[in-house]
């Protein structure tokens, strides 16, 4: 038997991710703390950005309709020229945290909020127990099995595709051999 859980995430850019996971093996548990410099996949991006609703309604900076209205229809696409969802303007998810076990078992949530003055505060919501009132409590648990998911992923090498190889996509490439001859 050997189980790996994934216990926290921290993105550090779009080129690094620190984690921490609980492997049980046969013969015990081991607590492991990883950062890895490899590029992160669109997919993970996108799961910690599910978390922005969440960090925002359980610091009680946003209406509980205008989370349900992410939650139920996700972010809108935005169009050249349109400004930005006004929580995911305001708001990023950079950490999730999971303690406790059993009963107590909760997550905590950090990210940043930019003010109005143009300066970003960081914030963390408290551990909020997956048992506690919390109106979106399941939405939650969703986004982060979803971003346990992906850092699961990337711990197993699903990273970012590398730039220079998908200017070519689509193209063929012949190569051509050059020899040469010794006199």
């Amino acid at each position: 038997m050997n189980t790996i859980t994934i216990t926290s995430g921290t993105l550090k850019g779009a080129y690094s991710l620190d984690y921490s996971y609980v492997q049980k093996t046969d013969v015990g548990e081991n607590n492991v703390k990883m950062s890895c410099n490899a590029p992160i996949h669109e997919d993970l991006e996108k799961a910690f950005e599910n978390l922005i609703p969440h960090l925002a309604m359980i610091c009680e900076e946003v209406t509980k309709k205008e989370v349900k209205n992410v939650i139920d229809n996700g972010f809108p696409e935005i169009e050249e020229g349109d400004s930005e969802h006004p929580i995911k303007e305001k708001f990023n998810v950079h950490a999730f945290k999971i303690t406790g076990n059993g009963d107590s078992e909760g997550v905590a949530i950090s990210g940043t909020k930019l003010l109005k003055i143009g300066k970003a505060v960081n914030i963390t919501t408290p551990k909020l127990r997956w048992d506690e009132d919390y109106a979106f409590i399941d939405e939650l648990s969703e986004a982060i099995e979803q971003c346990k998911i992906e850092v699961n992923e990337y711990l197993n090498g699903k990273h970012a595709p590398d730039n220079q190889v998908d200017m070519f996509e689509g193209y063929e490439v012949e190569a051509e051999v050059i020899t040469s001859k010794s006199a």
